[in-house]
């Protein structure tokens, strides 16, 4: 469910509205460059308008698996888009076009199931999985480091990432 807060309603006590769009369900929601994006139950990759969601990927485009994270791509534009199981997207709002944005580690990627992704002030993707850790790539793809169970986490699934403010 998606709801509006208003925080001068009610003359400064804020107000919670539900915005009821009964048929499209989110999984995951992003917001990336200022906007609003969600990964659908139902499946797709859909901008919110603020009233509804209109669907600007379709889930065939990224391998029909579901979309994590994304991030706004300052230096272009671009949307760097995250997928549980088909690796890593790249989204051009102005044209619509979705391709796959390779990375040296593409299919351990697609075998370890990312769940989250940050990405740091030193524009390192942090990539947490659920079968093999935590990766880090540049923003060209290369693989920076990893760690798993071998070098000492206690178990391989990342369930959440955060930066702080110094990173």
């Amino acid at each position: 469910s998606v709801f509006r807060y208003d925080p001068t309603a009610n003359d400064g006590q804020g107000s919670v509205t539900p915005i009821n769009i009964t048929d499209k369900h989110p999984l995951y929601l992003h917001l990336i460059g200022g906007q609003l994006w969600a990964q659908l139950i139902e499946g797709g990759y859909y901008r919110f308008n603020g009233h509804d969601y209109v669907r600007a990927i379709h889930p065939s485009i990224y391998g029909n698996s579901r979309i994590v994270a994304g991030f706004l791509l300052r230096t272009t534009g671009d949307m760097l888009l995250c997928t549980e199981n088909a690796a890593l997207f790249l989204h051009r709002p102005a044209s619509g076009l979705t391709i796959p944005y390779r990375t040296s580690i593409d299919e351990q990627l697609r075998h370890a199931s990312i769940n989250r992704a940050v990405i740091t002030r030193d524009s390192t993707l942090v990539i947490g999985t659920i079968r093999d850790g935590i990766y880090g790539l540049d923003l060209n793809g290369k693989l920076l480091w990893h760690y798993n169970v071998a070098d000492g986490l206690v178990n391989n699934s990342v369930l959440n990432l955060f930066c702080d403010a110094d990173n």
